[in-house]
């Protein structure tokens, strides 16, 4: 339903500059977590290293908490959010121009148990195609996911009773792929499995069954290998890292890692290796890095090496030019080679984190849980600028043309040209 908030659209925007039109067509689409496959790796974009208050283009306050990154297509962008003081939900659609709050629609959840007093009810990322918005909550221990169309009227919803169950609430996110929204739903609880939908009809394409286990809090990765069926990488404590088929969801190889600890952090792929970390507390300490098998040849996935030291456990690792860097929760940023696990530079950075990194035009971004907005290279390690925001973020920004959308805890700001 539309909620009361959809008359909001003149008193929300709070509108810093006047933008020219032609600055908000996007280049590409920001369509989940981290844009397109999940790379966080944008090029064209022209976002200054020394971002000042001056850069802002708007900012507009939210209704409530929420720690899912922002996504955006064609011109609308999307942001989820709790109602403070109400067992409400929202997902808002917001004009990239001015900030200028376009819909919301608004739903009431229940709570059969809490969460991390880090975590919020809406810290999944939502996905979007030409289609519309797809969301996954959880409402009491049943499982949502639902689809929006781009004015906001609902589409279709399945509601499954799942039993579940982590003391740290919930968070998975979506990603729609060919079609197909795919979301993975492991957890402590009765019924755990990994689920593929039509994104026009709702009608489950395909599901797989998975063992009870902590909650797994990655987001789906895409593997597009050279010959073969598009890959889905999954990580989960049960499971370690599963392969499965993206059209009809046929397990293709797992690798049983045993990890004892949650997996948070989206797998990433460089130079035919996948790297996966799971952790405890503030901090990442178990990974695996699993050589990529030709499943047309009949290869079998391997494990190269294992990493013991300065780990991520919830920002999930920028991938590129054979190499990994690994941005932990307390601010150690590492590079590795991503073939080997040799380290090439390593440092640290002010704040804690829960973002993860973006690489935008040779530069690396990444924003704290105190705010700090720091900007690093990538050839070694060197700090090129820091900024101040207005408050903290556990959310990862969007950035579409010149611009960056940042969702702090309580607001929504976008910085750029």
């Amino acid at each position: 339903m539309l909620s009361r908030y959809g008359s909001l659209c003149s008193l929300c925007a709070l509108t810093l500059v006047t933008l020219l039109p032609a600055a908000v067509q996007a280049e590409s689409n920001w369509t989940q977590f981290r844009g397109p496959n999940a790379t966080g790796i944008v090029t064209g974009a022209d976002l200054p290293t020394k971002i000042t208050a001056a850069d802002y283009r708007w900012q507009i306050d939210m209704p409530g908490l929420g720690h899912g990154s922002p996504v955006l297509f064609e011109n609308r962008l999307y942001v989820t959010s709790e109602v403070d003081g109400e067992k409400q939900r929202q997902v808002l659609c917001v004009d990239p121009a001015d900030g200028r709050i376009v819909w919301a629609h608004e739903e009431p959840y229940e709570e059969a148990q809490g969460h991390h007093r880090l975590n919020s009810f809406a810290a999944s990322t939502p996905a979007v195609d030409a289609n519309g918005i797809y969301v996954s909550w959880i409402s009491g221990e049943d499982f949502v996911l639902f689809a929006l169309d781009h004015t906001g009227e609902e589409r279709w919803r399945k509601t499954i009773p799942c039993g579940f169950a982590s003391k740290f609430g919930p968070g998975a996110s979506p990603i729609v792929l060919d079609g197909i929204v795919i979301m993975g739903n492991e957890h402590a609880g009765s019924k755990c499995f990994l689920m593929g939908v039509d994104s026009k009809s709702g009608d489950v394409v395909w599901e797989v069954a998975r063992k009870t286990g902590l909650a797994s809090y990655c987001t789906p990765k895409v593997y597009r290998p050279e010959g073969g069926p598009v890959q889905l990488i999954f990580a989960s404590t049960a499971h370690g890292v599963t392969s499965v088929d993206a059209a009809t969801g046929k397990v293709l190889w797992e690798v049983p890692c045993h990890f004892e600890y949650k997996t948070c952090a989206t797998p990433v792929i460089a130079d035919g290796v996948v790297f996966v970390s799971a952790g405890r507390g503030s901090a990442g300490v178990e990974t695996v890095a699993v050589r990529l098998p030709d499943v047309t040849a009949g290869q079998q996935p391997e494990i190269v090496y294992r990493s013991e030291s300065r780990l991520p456990y919830v920002p999930t690792p920028l991938a590129f030019d054979g190499k990994f860097v690994l941005w932990n929760d307390a601010g150690i940023v590492t590079c590795i080679e991503a073939a080997t696990g040799s380290e090439l530079w390593n440092g640290k950075v002010s704040g804690s984190y829960f973002s993860s990194p973006l690489l935008i035009n040779g530069r690396i971004y990444n924003v704290s849980r105190t705010g700090e907005l720091v900007v690093l290279a990538t050839d070694r390690f060197a700090v090129l600028a820091e900024h101040a925001l207005p408050e903290g973020a556990h959310a990862t920004p969007a950035v579409i043309g010149n611009r960056m959308y940042v969702r702090t805890f309580g607001k929504l700001i976008c910085i750029g040209s």
